[in-house]
C-alpha cells in the first residue's frame, strides 16, 4: 500500500526541466538540496554530500519515503523524477512507487546529489532565491485558511533565522519545488508555523564538560519531554548513518541502560556476567546521541533495540554515565561499533571454543551475522518467544528448534549463542545502529528505524562500578 504523502496522479505547475535543483524537507523537518552533480552551487559553505545513499537502496527508499507531508510540495517525488530525465512532459503515467524507486537508485549511484543544510538562511547562494512562497501557499495565505498547508517544498525558511535578502552576486537560479523560478525583485518571507518549529530538528550543544553538567542536561531534557510529549532525535537518519560508518566514537561521555535500581546496580559490573563464561559485555550509545530522550527508560530501551516485551511493568531501570577520559587502563577492555563485519571478526575469534564444543562449523557466523540472517534469526526467536520460550536457556531453543524441524538448527544455535553472549539480540541491525523497537510505545511515535549509534564493549575481568570511583555516575531512571 503506498503512503498517504505519495500521489498517482501528477501534474506539474511548471516542468522540470529548468530546474537547477530541489529543497526537501526530511521526516524531521530539515532542509536538504537535492541535485544532478551539474547543478552542485557555489557555495564554500555548503556541506560535503550525503555518501550514507551508497550503502544500497534500501535506506534512500527509506528517506525519500518519510519525507514530511507537510513542508514537501504532494507532487515532490514526480517532481524530483522528472527533474532526473529533465523532462518537460510530467511523469502521470508512471507510478508513484516506481518513481520513487527511480529517484533512490540515482541518489546511490549519484545521478543526483544531496546535501543536508542545517539553516538553508546560511547558504545565500543556494537557496535565496527558493525562500519565497509558491504561488499555492501565496494564495492559500489569501484565503485565510487555517488548516495545516503544504509547501512548495522549497519555500520554508528555518524557523530560527530569516533568509538573507537577495544579492546581485547570486549564483545561477534554482527553481522552487513547484517549479517556479524564485522572484529575487522581493525580499524572502520565511514561514514559522508553530507546528513547523515543533518538527525542527532539536538543537545542537556543545559537549558537555563534567558529570554535573551531563545530570543538569538530562534534567533540562525530562522538562522538555514532559511539556511536549514528543522526543526529538538531534540527528536525521542519514546524520546517524555517516556518524557509524565513521566506525569510532571520540566522545568523552559515554550512557548505558542498567535494569535494576541503583543500589543493586553499584554493587555490579557495567556489563552483565554471563553464567557460563563469566563474559561481561555491555552495549552503550554517547550522551550526545540520547540526551534528548532524558531519563525515561522505556523511552530509552525502544532507542536502544531493548524489546519492551522483555520488560515487566514494575522494572527499575538505572542510567550509568560513563566518563571514558577516567576508566582505567583498557588491558581487559575491548570497545567497538558493532557492525556485521566487526561482530564476525569478534565473535569468530572470541566463540571459537563454544562452537566447537557444539559442533558448529565457524562459517556459519558468516552466515548469520548478515542482513538475510537477521531477518531469519528475528523470525525464528519471535516464534519461539511466542511459545513460552526462555531466551536464556540454550537447551530449551535446541529443543524447540527440533520439535519444528528447523533446517538451519546450526545458524539459529550459533546466532543464539552470539545473543546469550554478547547481547545482539534480534533486534541487532548490524551497520553499527540500534534498531528502534517499534512495536513499543515510544516507538511507535518515533520517526526513523534507528535510535542512535551505539558501542559494544567486552570485559574479561570487569571491575564492579564502586571500584570506578569517579569513572561513573548512576542515577534513576524514572519513567515519564
Amino acid at each position: 500500500m503506498e503512503s498517504s504523502s505519495l500521489v498517482k496522479d501528477y501534474n506539474p505547475v511548471t516542468p522540470a526541466a529548468f530546474a537547477r535543483g530541489y529543497i526537501v524537507y526530511c521526516s524531521f523537518g530539515h532542509p536538504h538540496l537535492v541535485c544532478r552533480p551539474e547543478h552542485i552551487p557555489d557555495d564554500p559553505m555548503l556541506p560535503h554530500p550525503i555518501y550514507a545513499f551508497r550503502s544500497g537502496r534500501v535506506f534512500a527508499e527509506q528517506f525519500l519515503h518519510d519525507l514530511d507531508p507537510w513542508r514537501n510540495s504532494q507532487f515532490i517525488i514526480s517532481t524530483l523524477f522528472d527533474y532526473l530525465h529533465i523532462t518537460s512532459f510530467g511523469s502521470g503515467y508512471k507510478p508513484v512507487t516506481s518513481q520513487l524507486n527511480e529517484v533512490a537508485e540515482a541518489l546511490v549511484d549519484e545521478r543526483l546529489v544531496m546535501f543536508e543544510l542545517w539553516d538553508i538562511a546560511e547558504h545565500p547562494n543556494v537557496v535565496k532565491q527558493q525562500l519565497q512562497k509558491s504561488d499555492k501557499t501565496r494564495s492559500s495565505d489569501a484565503a485565510g485558511s487555517s488548516a495545516p498547508k503544504r509547501s512548495s517544498g522549497a519555500d520554508l525558511a528555518s524557523p530560527e533565522k530569516k533568509a538573507p535578502a537577495p544579492s546581485s552576486t547570486s549564483s545561477a537560479p534554482v527553481v522552487t519545488g513547484a517549479g517556479k523560478k524564485a522572484d529575487t525583485s522581493k525580499a524572502s518571507e520565511p514561514q514559522a508555523s508553530e507546528a513547523s518549529a515543533k518538527k525542527a530538528p532539536a538543537p545542537k550543544k556543545a559537549p558537555p564538560q563534567s558529570m554535573e553538567e551531563c545530570v543538569q542536561r538530562l534534567a533540562d531534557a525530562r522538562k522538555r519531554l514532559e511539556e511536549t510529549g514528543e522526543y526529538q532525535p538531534k540527528y536525521s537518519q542519514s546524520e546517524l548513518t555517516e556518524l557509524a560508518e565513521k566506525g569510532e566514537l571520540n566522545d568523552r561521555f559515554f550512557v548505558r541502560l542498567i535494569f535494576g535500581d541503583v543500589s543493586k546496580a553499584e554493587n555490579t559490573s557495567l556489563g552483565f556476567p554471563r553464567p557460563d563464561s563469566k563474559r561481561a559485555p555491555y552495549w552503550a550509545t554517547t550522551f550526545d546521541q540520547m540526551e534528548n530522550a532524558d531519563t525515561d527508560p522505556m523511552l530509552l530501551a525502544a532507542l536502544f533495540g531493548i524489546d519492551h516485551k522483555e520488560i515487566s511493568p514494575d522494572q527499575e531501570f538505572t542510567l550509568a554515565i560513563i566518563d571514558s577520559h577516567s576508566m582505567p587502563p583498557k588491558a581487559e577492555r575491548e570497545t567497538f561499533i558493532p557492525t556485521f563485519e566487526k561482530m564476525k571478526d569478534f565473535s569468530k575469534r572470541e566463540l571459537k571454543g563454544d562452537l566447537k564444543e557444539r559442533k558448529i562449523p565457524q562459517g556459519v557466523i558468516d552466515e548469520v551475522l548478515s542482513e538475510e540472517g537477521a531477518i531469519e534469526f528475528e523470525k525464528t526467536i519471535e516464534t519461539y518467544k511466542e511459545k513460552g520460550g526462555n531466551i536464556f536457556d540454550e537447551q530449551d531453543f535446541k529443543e524447540f528448534l527440533e520439535i519444528e524441524n528447523n533446517n538451519n538448527q546450526n545458524q539459529s544455535l550459533a546466532r543464539f549463542r552470539i545473543m546469550n553472549q554478547f547481547g545482539a539480540n534480534q533486534l541487532f541491525s548490524g551497520n553499527g545502529l540500534t534498531k528502534i523497537d517499534k512495536s513499543s510505545d515510544w516507538g511507535s511515535k518515533t520517526k526513523g528505524n534507528y535510535g542512535v549509534v551505539e558501542s559494544f564493549t567486552f570485559e574479561r575481568d570487569p571491575l564492579e562500578i564502586n571500584q570506578l570511583e569517579n569513572a561513573v555516575k548512576l542515577i534513576k531512571a524514572p519513567r515519564v
